[in-house]
Parts: structure tokens; sequence; C-alpha cells
């Protein structure tokens, strides 16, 4: 069931509009997440976050390269909103990254050897809609089995509905 979430999410997260924003100002007032991967920068929108009746959340950015993407879900059973999060192969839910340019891809949490932190730095209900900012981390092995270290992980004011 939860791969089957991970699943659906990547594909919703394809299927959003594309965009060339591939700067890595992070503080342009707007929703994205930015990290460094192995000390290079990424940076790509908040398309898609939602928090379901469940409790599961679901997180993703994407960067456009001509037509193909990087992205980037995150997809929990809990999360607290209110401190540190430890991303490990036995939390429920975790991190997932594919970069449909290379072929490569990670991740941290369930069902994944990676693990690391998200860590909730803001987070309030306006008109409804609860925005969240955090921070995270992660330290990981990739799909062709080299090291990967995330860091200066951001995410800003996401949206969830």
């Amino acid at each position: 069931m939860k791969k089957s979430i991970f699943i659906l999410l990547l594909f919703t997260l394809l299927s959003c509009s594309k965009s060339d924003d591939t700067s890595t100002d992070t503080k342009s007032g707007t929703s994205y997440i930015s990290m460094k991967i192995n000390g290079v920068a990424w940076k790509g929108e908040v398309n898609f976050f939602s928090a379901l009746n469940t409790g599961v959340y679901f997180g993703g950015a994407k960067i456009d390269n001509n037509t193909k993407t990087q992205t980037i879900t995150f997809a929990f059973e809990t999360i607290s909103l209110s401190g540190t999060n430890n991303i490990v192969k036995t939390s429920k839910g975790g991190i997932t990254y594919v970069d449909q340019n290379t072929g490569v891809s990670w991740a941290a949490g369930e069902s994944s050897n990676g693990t690391g932190t998200l860590t909730v730095t803001k987070s309030k209900v306006i008109t409804a809609l609860t925005h969240v900012s955090a921070t995270f981390t992660i330290s990981t092995k990739d799909s062709n089995g080299n090291a990967v270290t995330v860091t200066d992980g951001v995410i800003y004011n996401a949206l969830a509905n």
C-alpha cells in the first residue's frame, strides 16, 4: 500500500506543470524546495502538498531540464508539525528522489537504508490552508550504489489543504 502511495505521488508530480526556475535563490518568497545534493545546489517549486484525513502528508517539487524532470517527494503516515522527525528504515513513510535525466534515484525512510531528519520550523493555518516550512538532511545511496548526502534542505511555505 505504501509503495502504491509513492508511485501515485510520483505520477502526480510528473504530470504537474513545468517550471524553468533553476536558480538557487532561496529568498524569492514563493513556495519551493531547495537542497544541496553532494554539494550541488538544487531548487524546485512545491507543486503538490496535501494533508489527508488519514494523517498522511504528501509533498513534492520538480525542476525541469528541457522535457525531463527531477522530483523529490515526501510521504509520511504521521509527521510532527512542531519539531524534528527522524527518517529511518522503520519510519512509516519517507523521501524519494528521481532524476529522469540520468535515471538515478534514491530514497530515505521506509523500504530504504537511507536516513535523515525533517524538522518543521514553521506551521500555521491561514484561511483554512496549513502553511509549512521545514529543513531536512539525508544520507543514503543512489540506485547505482553511490553515496548521497543531502544538506541544507529547505521546504519553504508549502501549502497543505
